[in-house]
């Protein structure tokens, strides 16, 4: 499951402290959950002026404690993260469960920056959140999801599910297909390469790659 999230916090160079904590899926559903236990004293002006404005500790309000396991539930199994500019995003959401080896069972121990992905394409212009709700840790992540959505847009991006097919860049999956599908696509591409590989001369890669390309667009309806 893929993962968008955005957190808000207090660091002095030294430590992080969470505030509040944000997330969207890839099937819409959101998680949103402000740290009681958070030293709010400590915070910078700023961060009380730009931050602290947004919360609302009565409707979202949960103990420290209570934040790793609700993240765990809500991003189940072999989750896919994504943040913008994640350094310290990702460091504070793996500080919810101790070191990084205390991560939870099939957790990556890295998070995919949509910062990254946007140099890597040349740091092309992407829209403002002009509501007013910047800083607030949800309405970052969703923004952080459309920000990945439109760059995905991009011809040159990185095919955003590769079990679409592990070795060729073969359509587009924005939004990934269901796992029904991907499991077709899979199967598929490997009955074509089998096929055809028992009658391969040299050279003849290209031509196993495009019956292969065929074969997915087949099963997903993708434009020749």
């Amino acid at each position: 499951m893929r993962i968008w999230f955005d957190t808000e916090f207090i660091e002095d160079g030294k430590t992080i402290d969470l505030i509040s904590i944000g997330m969207v899926r890839e099937d819409g559903k959101t998680l949103y959950l402000e740290n009681l236990s958070a030293e709010i004293g400590r915070a910078s002006q700023w961060v009380k002026d730009n931050v602290i404005v947004h919360l609302d500790y009565v409707t979202h309000g949960v103990v420290r404690e209570e934040i790793g396991p609700k993240v765990q539930a809500f991003a189940g199994e072999k989750p896919e993260f994504w943040a913008y500019y994640a350094d310290y995003d990702w460091v504070v959401l793996c500080q919810l469960y101790g070191t990084m080896m205390d991560l939870p069972k099939d957790w990556p121990m890295y998070c995919r920056d949509v910062k990254q992905l946007c140099d890597s394409l040349g740091n092309p212009p992407l829209t403002k959140q002009e509501d007013g709700s910047e800083h607030n840790a949800l309405a970052d992540a969703l923004w952080t999801k459309k920000a990945w959505e439109y760059l995905q847009s991009d011809p040159r991006a990185p095919v955003a599910d590769q079990q679409y097919c592990t070795h060729f860049r073969a359509g587009r999956c924005t939004p990934a297909p269901p796992q029904s599908v991907r499991d077709a696509v899979i199967e598929e591409c490997a009955k074509v390469a089998e096929s055809f590989r028992r009658q391969m001369l040299p050279g003849d890669d290209r031509i196993l790659i495009r019956k292969i390309e065929d074969a997915i667009r087949a099963l997903t309806g993708e434009p020749k």
